[in-house]
């Protein structure tokens, strides 16, 4: 008798220990210090360290030495790709900015899924030449316990810079329905930022974008207030651009692939090739600036902005905050799917800095998905190329 009370009273600890966990720990938290990955596909074995793809061994162990070489399809997709796909994959880059990084991960909380799985994906860079991590940013990162789904700390084996921060840690699986958002971690989420990006990009057969989605569709970009100039920009619910933005986008899978591509395969096999944009004078004038100054490598957009110039690529953005104001909508007036906080980093100083927390949209409102049936399409000078229904 006084084993079987034993027995019940263990099991009972067990329950209650079981609901301790399932109301404390949310979901788990993974470390990934990337150094050395091999990969086999039955032929070739892989090897990779940091964002290079070193060597490649046959079955004889003969090995070809591909850093000079145009990686393919396959050797990307062994490189950088998640085992997994999931509705929403959220990928937060950092390098030694804790406060900021701390910041941008609590915009994340109670981000609405309706239903769908998400992943957090933060990268942490390392310092150049002594490939130190900072250890505060790390502290941040592991401590972060997120509601929505698993969270992934990723620390790259050397030093990658922004180039590699963003072009090498999400390889879309082909044909892929996943939702990518890239934040640097200066920049805060709305929760209602997926919401809004599915709506936009999975719409129904009759939807004004849908021309644009199937056929010339670089990605959404979650904060408008860095386009200047523009034509009849208040009158707009939603418009479309020629060139994309970084604080907070989300690129098109099937376009990221390519551009992934394409990159690898300039960077190799035309080592002298400089991505301008004659049509771009703004962006093409900023980065040849920033190669006389040898600081190129800050300036990673400048290549996808060349990959959507030679495809005939736009990006969608939400006008939301000016729309609002000159539509006397007093629930978004003001407020984005996205907000860069300016933190001191490559290209803002400490006195630059700002709050987001008025910012970002906090009341949904249907009316933010109906969109017009004639949707503008603006060129780099902030021009209306055409304006007509899709």
């Amino acid at each position: 008798m006084k084993t079987k009370w034993c027995l019940i009273g263990f099991l009972n600890a067990c329950a209650i220990c079981t609901l301790m966990v399932i109301m404390f720990v949310r979901y788990p938290i993974f470390i990934f210090q990337t150094s050395i990955h091999s990969h086999t596909d039955g032929q070739w074995m892989y090897v990779k360290s940091g964002n290079t793809l070193h060597e490649k061994y046959d079955n004889n162990k003969n090995s070809t030495h591909v850093q000079n070489w145009k990686l393919t399809d396959s050797e990307l997709d062994y490189m950088y790709r998640y085992p997994e796909e999931v509705d929403l994959r959220i990928i937060v880059m950092t390098y030694n900015r804790a406060s900021s990084l701390q910041k941008c991960l609590q915009s994340l909380e109670g981000i609405i899924m309706d239903g769908g799985i998400a992943r957090l994906e933060i990268w942490i860079d390392r310092t150049k030449g002594s490939g130190k991590v900072n250890p505060e940013t790390l502290s941040v990162a592991k401590a972060f316990n997120w509601s929505i789904g698993e969270v992934r700390v990723h620390i790259h084996s050397e030093h990658v810079g922004i180039y590699g921060q963003w072009i090498h840690t999400w390889r879309p699986w082909p044909n892929t329905d996943e939702v990518a958002i890239f934040l640097e971690d200066d920049v805060d989420l709305s929760i209602y930022a997926y919401k809004w990006i599915k709506a936009a990009t999975h719409p129904p057969f009759y939807h004004p974008l849908n021309d644009v989605i199937l056929n010339n569709f670089a990605g959404t970009a979650l904060y408008e207030g860095g386009i200047k100039n523009t034509e009849s920009l208040p009158s707009d619910l939603v418009l479309l651009h020629r060139r994309f933005g970084t604080w907070g986008f989300s690129p098109d899978a099937k376009h990221w692939r390519l551009f992934q591509n394409w990159y690898h395969g300039v960077r190799t096999s035309q080592p002298k090739f400089k991505p301008y944009v004659d049509a771009d004078k703004t962006f093409t004038a900023w980065y040849k600036m920033f190669e006389t100054q040898k600081k190129e490598d800050s300036m990673w957009s400048m290549w996808f902005i060349r990959y959507c110039w030679d495809n005939n690529l736009w990006t969608l953005y939400p006008n939301f905050a000016i729309h609002a104001k000159n539509n006397n909508i007093e629930s978004v007036r003001g407020q984005y799917l996205a907000y860069p906080r300016h933190e001191a980093g490559l290209h803002y100083s400490s006195a630059q800095a700002r709050k987001s927390n008025t910012h970002l949209l906090s009341e949904w409102d249907d009316y933010l998905t109906e969109f017009p049936e004639t949707i503008p399409r603006y060129t780099f000078n902030g021009k209306v190329e055409y304006k007509k229904r899709l």
